[in-house]
C-alpha cells in the first residue's frame, strides 16, 4: 500500500507506516479538515470507495506525525 501511496504523488510520514492492533475489513483514507480533496484523489487511485474524516481513535493514534490523509489498509488490499 505504501508504494500504491507514493506512485500517486504522496509523500509518506517516516515512521508512518505501522501495523495496526485490530484489523479492518475494508481499505478507508481519512482525512483532516481542509484535505478532503486530496484525500479523495489517492482514494480513487488506489481504487478505495471509503473516504471519511479522521476519527478520533485514528487522530490520537496519529497524533505525533500530523498528517494530512491517513490510509487505513484493510483486508480487502490482501485478497488476490
Amino acid at each position: 500500500v505504501a508504494d500504491d501511496v507514493a506512485a500517486s504523488g504522496f509523500t509518506l510520514v517516516e515512521g508512518g507506516i505501522t501495523n495496526a492492533g485490530s484489523s479492518f475489513d475494508q481499505t478507508v483514507v481519512m482525512f483532516t479538515r481542509g484535505n478532503e480533496r486530496a484525500a479523495k484523489k489517492l482514494a480513487r487511485d488506489l481504487g478505495v470507495t471509503a473516504v471519511q474524516e479522521i476519527n478520533p481513535e485514528i487522530r490520537r493514534a496519529v497524533a505525533d506525525l500530523d498528517p494530512d490523509v491517513v490510509v487505513i489498509a484493510g483486508e480487502d488490499r490482501t485478497r488476490s
